[in-house]
């Protein structure tokens, strides 16, 4: 979806963003048929197939999908860095854009999220040995 806001602008981009999401459901819808028709076969042809879906999907990205002319010169790295810092600096008012209170849910999640991925990590070296 990101790509098509960049490619594409005004009723285009609608049109665009259709199409991305009719093809999104037609997938979610498809997949699974296919799937089971190449199951009848032998149970894991699906999992030789994935590899070769995935190819022929790279293959379509790299050669059906033309990057356009820019029309502007990129901004050089210094200026976006800086940029970027400046929006990380403090307000005029003096407090700081994010302050603790708006962030404590995300260092949160974040924290739990690593704390299991640890203690799960733990366990297949604990199970294993």
């Amino acid at each position: 979806m990101a790509l098509v806001g960049d490619l594409y602008k005004g009723a285009t981009e609608s049109k665009a963003l259709g199409l991305t999401e009719a093809s999104n459901g037609a997938g979610k819808v498809l997949s699974p048929i296919i799937g089971s028709l190449l199951a009848l076969i032998v149970w894991f042809t699906p999992f030789f197939a994935f590899p070769i879906f995935c190819v022929l999907s790279l293959l379509a990205v790299i050669f059906i999908i033309k990057e356009p002319k820019q029309k502007k010169k990129p901004q050089p790295l210094k200026q976006y860095i800086g940029q970027i810092g400046s929006i990380l600096k403090k307000r005029e008012d003096g407090s700081s854009p994010h302050s603790l209170p708006d962030l404590w849910p995300y260092l949160f999640c974040s924290a739990y999220s690593f704390i299991c991925q640890i203690s799960w990590k733990s366990r297949l070296i604990i199970s294993t040995e």
